[in-house]
């Protein structure tokens, strides 16, 4: 604790300014080590540049920017890394710049550039400098670093990702919750010990991340589909793949290593990652925001996008498919705390758009903690219509076939959504949620409604509470919605109302709890595909 809150003070109140000129142009001649300066900001800010022996000017040649830890230098972190030799045996160029104040940190925070701490401009301006005077390598830009130089590499990936191909933090402290929004997937190395007592492995209270589930934000992120863990000697690696563009996310935990670079390891797997990820061409040139200009052509599996009001989704592109013919659209909303990859996993909905040809978009909610607020005038059922407005944009959408469904509070988020978008809804599934007590649903148009609920939920349970209406009595509501004329059919625990406007079945899963019942993508598709709007 005693190093945390020297590192904060620190952050706060130590910052040392001086002034200087611009980095002077063609610097560089030879091979070798550089002390060199360059203004951002409209301050000098020092790093050391490493021109390995086989540099080429003829020929274009990655950059890997390392960023040293709390109180170090760029002249310590050369020696201790053993990135320099590494950089003559594989053949990058090698920056490490200078943190800010004295003793020297990074400002990894998101808002860090309003408070005129912005080492994300002084990264890309760094960038742009060299490329000015050596033939870099634009789609092999990238980053790593050590402790809070950590933080660094994971912040210029959060707000660097049209220019960084992948990045690398080692032992590295991560802010709790802190806001990370890259426009593209990126690969990501992380690299930590289970011992570390400065940046702990398993997080500090709510000041820095869990690391795993640091990498599991990251795959979510990235739209990764599979997790693997193999066990080695004396370390185990946790690898996120099937991820969007090929940005797997991969996890080394040594159990017995302290906050520390492991220098006879980390040269070597830094450079094996990085050497097998290059920055997508699409993205060379200024990255439109994806909310903003169309895309030509979004290919099959899986994407991350994100929308102007700051929703992320996860999108499933059907594989196998004519993705230029118009295809239906199901929008699953996910449960209370549950992130939009767990919701893909836990429903199959992917796997079933393969199947029968449909897209799939999983919104993540607006509110903190991936929680949807699934009440009358709900913001999420404004940011629905702008799903469904960006995507219109983007992909080719039948949009006479859009259909929603979700689990527990998500089910409840579909139920709201047909509520009130009842001209664009073609049917909805609503799993293992309903409505709250004297919560308004007025619909201008009758929507097809399956309703799926267990008989032993003890969270939203079936037969209603003080907050909820119970399933038969919303059941019948949507039913008076739907002008349905006569009493229900009842059957093995099956109600149905035939004679409507737009037809109304529920049904009761006997001695199941509050879960998504297993293998039933399918099914629910099948039953929605039989309505259009």
């Amino acid at each position: 604790m005693h190093r945390l809150r020297g590192f904060f003070i620190a952050i706060l109140f130590m910052l040392v300014w001086v002034g200087g000129v611009e980095a002077q142009g063609g610097a560089y001649g030879e091979p070798g080590t550089y002390d060199e300066r360059l203004v951002s900001g409209g301050y000098e800010r020092r790093y050391l540049l490493y021109i390995p022996q086989s540099y080429d000017p003829t020929t274009p040649t990655p950059l890997v920017i390392s960023y040293h830890g709390y109180t170090s230098t760029p002249d310590i972190h050369i020696e201790y890394t053993g990135l320099r030799e590494k950089a003559d045996s594989a053949g990058y160029i090698l920056a490490i710049p200078h943190g800010q104040g004295d003793p020297a940190a990074w400002f990894t925070f998101a808002s860090a550039e309003l408070y005129g701490l912005d080492d994300v401009q002084f990264t890309r301006d760094l960038i742009d400098h060299l490329k000015s005077e050596l033939n870099i390598d634009p789609q092999r830009i990238y980053a790593t670093g050590m402790s809070n130089g950590g933080g660094m590499a994971n912040r210029v990936a959060c707000d660097l990702s049209d220019v960084v191909a992948a990045v690398a933090p080692v032992s590295a402290n991560l802010f709790y919750h802190d806001s990370c929004q890259p426009r593209r997937p990126v690969p990501v190395l992380a690299i930590h010990g289970q011992q570390d007592t400065t940046t702990p492995y398993d997080g500090l209270l709510t000041l820095l991340n869990n690391i795993p589930e640091w990498a599991d934000e990251w795959a979510v992120r990235n739209g990764c589909t599979r997790v693997d863990t193999t066990e080695g000697d004396d370390y185990s690696v946790t690898s996120h793949s099937g991820c969007a563009d090929d940005a797997d996310v991969t996890l080394m935990t040594y159990p017995m290593m302290g906050h520390e670079w492991p220098t006879e390891t980390a040269p070597d797997l830094i450079w094996d990652f990085f050497a097998s990820h290059v920055l997508p061409p699409q993205y060379l040139e200024d990255m439109p925001v994806l909310a903003e200009a169309p895309i030509p052509y979004v290919p099959p599996g899986n994407h991350i996008g994100w929308l102007e009001n700051g929703t992320r989704y996860l999108l499933h592109m059907p594989i196998g498919r004519d993705l230029t013919q118009p295809l239906p659209l199901l929008i699953s909303y996910h449960d209370y705390g549950v992130n939009p990859l767990e919701n893909a996993n836990m429903t199959g909905f992917s796997d079933a758009a393969d199947q029968f040809g449909f897209i799939v978009v999983y919104p993540e909610a607006l509110g903190d903690g991936f929680i949807f607020d699934p009440l009358a005038g709900s913001p999420d059922v404004t940011s629905t219509q702008m799903l469904i407005d960006h995507l219109q944009t983007h992909l080719s959408i039948d949009t006479s076939r859009i259909y929603v469904t979700g689990f527990s509070l998500g089910g409840s988020m579909a139920y709201r959504v047909a509520c009130e978008m009842a001209d664009t809804v073609a049917a909805a599934v609503i799993v293992g949620g309903g409505t709250f007590v004297d919560d308004p649903c007025e619909p201008s148009q009758p929507v097809p409604i399956l309703g799926i609920h267990a008989s032993d939920d003890g969270v939203i349970p079936y037969r209603g509470n003080a907050d909820w209406v119970g399933f038969t009595t919303w059941g019948e509501a949507w039913a008076e919605h739907n002008g349905c004329q006569d009493a229900p059919v009842i059957e093995n625990n099956v109600m149905v109302w035939e004679d409507c406007l737009a037809p109304v079945r529920m049904v009761m899963v006997v001695g199941l709890g509050h879960q998504w019942p297993p293998d039933s993508a399918a099914l629910f598709w099948t039953w929605m595909e039989e309505y259009t709007r």
